[in-house]
């Protein structure tokens, strides 16, 4: 996540939340260092779940979510890529171009 998207949460924040200060440039700054591996539309998922269910600004680890989804997170990626290498293994090249018929 970038700083700018940073700012995109906390404008929804203080959106939801007028008593949260979302002006702070250090704070801005720290949010970012702590989600700057996490994707932002995940982060923007889980303050939409927040602001539905509790009436106190979300802290950073709020965003960051469970430890169990970015395990499963990380298992989906490798099972992706293990997907990908095994059909580059076994795809066939397109056939030559002086094999191709036009009819």
């Amino acid at each position: 996540m970038t700083p700018a998207e940073i700012v995109k949460l906390f404008k929804l924040i203080v959106y939801a939340y007028p008593s949260f200060d979302g002006s702070d440039r250090n704070k801005v700054m720290l949010w970012h260092d702590q989600l700057q591996h996490v994707d932002y539309a995940a982060a923007e998922e889980r303050l939409r779940g927040h602001i539905a269910k509790d009436k106190f600004p979300p802290a950073i680890a709020d965003l960051i979510g469970t430890s169990q989804e970015q395990i499963q997170l990380k298992s989906d990626a490798a099972q992706h890529i293990a997907d990908i290498e095994a059909w580059r293994r076994t795809a066939a090249p397109p056939p030559a171009r002086s094999a191709v018929q036009h009819g």
